[in-house]
């Protein structure tokens, strides 16, 4: 006790010091806090040349406005007792749609969200990595579906989604899917490992995504490392497909168009007899079109759908118009690169193409340059 006292005596005018500043401190930082727990409104429009921008305040024409917010001169939406990060995002968002990277119609303007990108503005948005950070922080990743979820959406609200697609300019595009596709030679065979969007590497930070494109824009192939790698393949809900089970087509590469010409291949489906499938197909299928009874439902759906769109077109029943298409990479070139990569698995983006006319589900695709393939949250 008495050690106690000789070191106050000691430090007692520096002791006394610092209760008092930690004192004011603390009752600055309260002030704080109690200003910030007042419910504020954000305000969202333009200001009178057509520059967008974004306020929060207390409700508008209050004690203290803020200078931005009294000259808004048109407000196109109010939020009313918005967040920290509601605010950080909607401020991203007007500088994006300043700078024209984003349009009005991209923005989910209650929660403050892009609802939907190109993979187009993507990769132009490589070099600017301010701007594919705020995009990034924008878009809800946990929303981003997968190939069956958009299927299923599709098909419960078919001719809402059939609009949709029209108003997002999307009628003959794609969309960028969680679902993860990753090659890997073992035991002497090519295997496809199908994962869901909790272990998709490429959605895991915008470093990430942008680490992907990069890859992909170089070397059209992902590399995703070690540890993302075991992730995917030790995860039940992973599908594992032998790419020797699948009876591929198209093995010669007889397509001419694309410096893919000898790298991928494919298998079809002919939706008005789902009976031909074998086991390996049907349980890659169903991971795209849903599983079961809803694998059958929304095949039906789908060949009623294109029916519906041919005879609209008066285009007459021929080979293909019922067909829909999965194509992966090919098993030589995944022991190719399995062989040059030092035995790292590789990766592609995953992409549901159009179901308009000839659905197809597409895991073999190094490019997201395209203004009609989009990353999507699901549709309402």
């Amino acid at each position: 006790m008495c050690i106690l006292v000789y070191v106050k005596l000691i430090y007692e005018n520096c002791y006394l010091l610092i209760v008092i500043n930690m004192t004011a401190l603390q009752a600055q930082e309260q002030r704080k806090e109690t200003k910030r727990q007042e419910p504020e409104d954000g305000y969202f429009g333009r200001d009178s040349d057509g520059t967008y921008c974004y306020e929060s305040a207390h409700e508008r024409g209050g004690e203290v406005p803020t200078q931005d917010l009294i000259e808004m001169n048109e407000i196109i939406h109010i939020t009313r007792n918005v967040t920290r990060e509601y605010s950080h995002r909607m401020g991203c968002i007007v500088d994006l749609l300043n700078n024209k990277k984003i349009e009005l119609e991209q923005v989910d303007q209650e929660s403050g969200l892009i609802e939907f990108v190109s993979g187009q503005l993507l990769y132009d948005r490589l070099c600017d990595g301010d701007s594919l950070d705020k995009i990034f922080s924008c878009l809800d990743i946990t929303k981003i579906p997968h190939a069956d979820e958009i299927m299923e959406a599709t098909m419960i609200m078919e001719e809402k989604c059939y609009d949709e697609l029209i108003k997002h300019k999307n009628l003959h595009g794609s969309y960028l899917t969680a679902d993860f596709p990753l090659y890997v030679f073992e035991n002497g065979e090519a295997i496809l490992y199908l994962a869901k969007r909790e272990n998709n590497p490429m959605f895991y930070s915008a470093d990430n995504l942008r680490d992907a494109l990069y890859q992909l824009l170089r070397t059209h192939n992902y590399k995703p490392k070690k540890e993302d790698v075991e992730r995917v393949i030790n995860t039940d809900s992973t599908l594992k497909i032998p790419l020797s089970k699948l009876n591929l087509e198209n093995r010669g590469g007889l397509f001419r168009w694309s410096d893919d010409e000898i790298v991928f291949c494919y298998f079809k489906i002919d939706v008005a007899h789902i009976e031909q499938l074998n086991p390996t197909q049907r349980a890659l299928a169903e991971r795209v079109y849903g599983k079961g009874e809803n694998f059958d439902r929304i095949t039906h759906n789908l060949k009623e759908m294109i029916d519906k769109k041919n005879a609209e077109r008066r285009i007459t029943d021929q080979i293909g118009t019922k067909q829909i298409s999965l194509a992966v990479l090919t098993p030589e070139y995944v022991e190719h690169r399995w062989i040059n990569y030092g035995k790292r698995a590789i990766s592609r983006p995953s992409i549901l193409g159009n179901y308009r006319d000839e659905s197809s589900f597409d895991v073999r695709k190094w490019t997201l340059d395209d203004h009609y393939l989009l990353l999507h949250t699901i549709i309402k």
